[in-house]
C-alpha cells in the first residue's frame, strides 16, 4: 500500500533543501508540472504529436541534457539542441541567454508561430520560419531610432536566425530520410522542450503557445472564451495518491498497470513518483512518450507501465 511515512517526507524535504540550495534554477522558468491538468483536452488526435508534454519529457527525462553533452555533434537535432540549450558546467542545464543567440529571445508565441509553420504545407519553409523570427523578434525595423538594437546587434541577431533556420531544417532532414536518425517531430518536441523551459509558472503560457498554432486546436473557441476554472486547476497531491492506490489495487506490484492510454494523467503520475517517492532514475522515457503521441489518445491505446522498477533506465 502507498505510504508517505513521516521519515519519507523529511527524507524528501532534506533532499530538496540540499537541491535548491546548490543547483542554481535562474536558468528554468518552468512551469509546474501539476499544471499539466487539463492541457491534453484541447488538442485534436491527430495534432497530439505537438502537445507540450512532449517537451516536458524531453527535458525532465534527460534527454535533452545528454545530446547537448554527448551527441554526436554531426547530428543536426544535436547542433539544435545546443543552438537552444546552454551549460557551464556539469550541473547546470537550461535555455540560452547568450543575446547574440536568436533562440534567447524566443518567447511562446515566438515558439507557437514556429510550430505553426512545420504543421504547414512546406513550401517555402525555410523563408516563412525566417520571417516568423523577424517578426518576433523585430529585425525589420531598419530606420534610425525603430529598432530596439544596435546595427551590430541586428546584424548578429540576423546571422543566428539564418544559422538556426538552417539547422532545424537539417533536424527535420534527419527524421523524413529513408532511415531516419531521429524519430519524426523530434525536432518539434525540441522546440516544445525550449518552450518548457523557459515558459513562466502560469498556463496562460500555454494559450500564448496556442494561439499561434489554432489549426491543431480541436476548438479555436477556447482562446477567446473565459478560461479561469481552467487556468486554475492543478494536480495535487492527494490526485496522485488516489490514484496511485486505485492503480496499486489492481495490481500490488504496479506491473502491468494500465493507464487507458491517458498521457497527460500518466507523465504526471511518473514525474510525481520521482518527486515524491522514487530516488531511482526516471521510469518513464521519451520513447514510451513518442509512442503515445503517435498513436494518437483515442485510437487504441498504448499501455504504459508505471512500477517502481520496470523499463528503460
Amino acid at each position: 500500500m502507498l505510504t508517505f511515512s513521516f521519515v519519507k517526507r523529511s527524507w524528501i524535504l532534506g533532499l530538496l533543501f540540499l537541491t535548491t540550495t546548490f543547483v542554481n534554477w535562474n536558468a528554468f522558468g518552468e512551469i509546474e508540472h501539476t499544471k499539466l491538468k487539463g492541457l491534453s483536452q484541447f488538442i485534436r488526435p491527430e495534432f497530439q504529436y505537438l502537445s507540450p508534454i512532449a517537451g516536458f519529457t524531453l527535458l525532465k527525462r534527460g534527454t535533452l541534457e545528454n545530446l547537448y553533452r554527448y551527441g554526436n555533434e554531426e547530428d543536426q537535432n544535436v547542433r539544435l539542441v545546443r543552438s537552444m540549450f546552454y551549460s557551464v558546467d556539469v550541473v547546470n542545464f537550461g535555455p540560452t541567454t547568450l543575446p547574440s543567440n536568436v533562440c534567447a529571445h524566443l518567447t511562446s508565441a515566438g515558439i507557437g508561430a514556429l510550430l505553426n509553420q512545420l504543421v504547414s504545407p512546406r513550401d517555402e519553409l525555410e523563408k516563412r520560419l525566417l520571417q516568423v523570427i523577424y517578426k518576433e523578434l523585430e529585425l525589420n525595423s531598419v530606420a534610425p531610432g525603430s529598432s530596439k538594437y544596435t546595427k551590430k546587434e541586428r546584424q548578429l541577431l540576423r546571422k543566428s536566425s539564418k544559422e538556426f533556420v538552417a539547422t532545424l531544417m537539417g533536424a527535420i532532414q534527419e527524421t523524413i530520410t529513408e532511415e531516419p536518425k531521429y524519430p519524426a517531430h523530434f525536432p518539434e518536441h525540441i522546440l516544445l522542450g525550449l518552450f518548457w523551459s523557459k515558459a513562466k509558472n502560469d498556463k496562460n503560457e500555454f494559450l500564448n503557445l496556442f494561439r499561434q498554432m489554432p489549426q491543431i486546436l480541436k476548438d479555436e473557441k477556447i482562446l477567446t472564451e473565459n478560461q479561469t476554472e481552467w487556468l486554475d486547476s492543478h494536480y495535487t497531491l492527494e490526485d496522485y495518491s488516489e490514484k496511485m492506490k486505485t492503480l496499486l489495487a489492481q495490481n500490488p506490484d504496479l506491473r502491468g498497470a494500465s493507464l487507458a492510454g491517458d498521457l497527460e494523467l500518466s507523465t504526471f503520475l511518473a514525474h510525481s513518483y520521482d518527486i515524491w517517492e522514487n530516488f531511482l532514475p526516471p521510469i518513464v522515457n521519451y520513447e514510451r512518450t513518442y509512442l503515445m503521441l503517435e498513436s494518437g489518445l483515442e485510437k487504441k491505446p498504448r499501455e504504459i507501465l508505471l512500477n517502481r522498477v520496470v523499463g528503460s533506465r
